[in-house]
């Protein structure tokens, strides 16, 4: 920009629970309004990953 003002050029989404933070993810797209979907389908498939590896690893034994 030649106004001298900065733009944006990423953004952070962090997930949390009681100030705990759960995941997080960095994305090129500076504005919110294209990265909640990106960010939640992927913390949706990390989580279900998990839980079958947890629910294998408990009927293993």
């Amino acid at each position: 920009m030649k106004n001298g003002q900065l733009k944006p050029g990423y953004n952070l989404q962090i997930a949390t629970n009681s100030q705990f933070v759960l995941s997080y993810d960095l994305f090129q797209n500076p504005t919110d309004t294209r990265t909640l979907i990106p960010f939640l389908t992927l913390k949706i498939g990390n989580m279900t990953n998990l839980m079958m590896n947890l629910y294998v690893l408990i009927t293993k034994e």
